[in-house]
């Protein structure tokens, strides 16, 4: 059933039918002739403090605006309800609204509900701005990490020129081929961890160093500062290669020190690289995944190849003890070396995991 009442112009109750007796708990006795504000409709809208005695008056002059709302009520014995009217004006013979009749239906539940989504709404909506407060607070601290991260390698960077070009100046060796061909050696050394901390600090991506970027320069670097060395064509491949700080560098360093040796050995005067291996001199660098999470890592050139006797981890030339121990204690890499048509080199990378120190028994 429906509520079914009707209110004079004073807002004061006329009629009451039973199913409205039953749903409020008053009967007709007690009812008839009270003020329906105050008795079953609150004296204020909830939530707004909003006068209904008001909107009463209002739908005295303008009865179009309220022929249909929703508003909270009130049970005899205190119960709040909703209820969803819907109010039609009795009219005088002179045209003026004598009474309203109107039909109530309980929307108790639905408006229940409706009002705990809205809380919901207004909570989820506290933790968003909380959310982006916070996000906001991450990305200038973000920033400020990036500013500091880059003026860091910016540093480094150019203190190890300041350190190439100390090693450049007047004096700083006896004169003797050997000792600038050491001094040359160090300056690569410095140049390749310098150049680290250069394409980080030019990529704006301090976490991992792209290696095909940096092998790129690396090798073009060490060509350049070997002018007397042979001409020397070069390949790298290693595209999607990327690998953290602590493994980047001595992987350059071992790049350096194996072209550095290939630059001094591979091609010596009166071997004919083109008869030989049916090529121009190549020193080529591969980096590619090995489909097992790691990595594997081949420096090969086609020159004349290492001495038969010569056991690069026994060896005692300092580049070549310089890269087996920098495969084995920092890149976590095994070593295998083979001799055909030149010298290859192969490093099998451990998977890059964070935090991993070990190396490969």
């Amino acid at each position: 059933g429906s509520i079914i009442l009707r209110f004079d112009t004073e807002g004061r109750i006329t009629y009451f039918n039973e199913f409205a007796e039953r749903f409020f708990g008053y009967s007709r006795e007690e009812i008839i002739g009270k003020p329906a504000v105050g008795t079953i409709i609150p004296l204020t809208e909830s939530g707004t403090g909003r006068d209904l005695a008001d909107m009463i008056r209002e739908m005295v002059s303008n009865p179009a605006k309220y022929a249909n709302n929703e508003n909270e009520n009130i049970r005899k014995n205190g119960d709040r309800i909703w209820i969803a009217w819907a109010n039609r004006p009795v009219y005088n013979p002179d045209g003026t609204v004598r009474e309203f009749t109107t039909i109530g239906n309980d929307i108790t539940d639905r408006k229940r509900a409706e009002i705990a989504l809205q809380e919901k709404h207004a909570k989820l909506n506290a933790i968003n701005e909380k959310l982006e407060d916070q996000k906001r607070q991450l990305t200038s601290a973000l920033a400020e990490k990036e500013i500091l991260l880059a003026e860091i390698h910016h540093r480094v960077k150019n203190n190890l020129a300041s350190f190439i070009s100390l090693l450049s100046l007047e004096g700083s060796d006896d004169g003797s081929p050997r000792a600038r061909q050491l001094r040359n050696d160090l300056q690569n050394r410095a140049r390749s961890m310098a150049l680290i901390h250069e394409t980080l600090y030019r990529t704006r991506n301090y976490d991992r160093v792209d290696m095909e970027d940096y092998l790129t320069s690396l090798v073009g670097q060490v060509i350049r500062s070997y002018a007397s060395a042979p001409r020397v064509r070069t390949r790298i491949v290693a595209t999607g290669v990327s690998l953290d700080i602590p493994r980047a560098t001595p992987a350059g360093l071992i790049v350096n020190e194996l072209l550095t040796n290939s630059l001094k050995y591979a091609w010596p005067d009166g071997f004919d690289t083109p008869a030989a291996r049916g090529e121009d001199p190549l020193f080529e660098v591969c980096f590619e995944p090995d489909g097992d999470g790691g990595e594997i890592l081949t420096i090969r050139d086609n020159g004349i190849g290492l001495p038969a006797g010569i056991d690069p981890v026994k060896t005692r030339s300092m580049g070549l003890k310089l890269v087996s121990f920098l495969s084995r204690h920092q890149l976590r890499a095994t070593m295998e070396v083979r001799r055909t048509d030149g010298t290859r080199f192969i490093f099998r990378l451990l998977p890059d995991k964070p935090g991993s120190a070990g190396v490969p028994a």
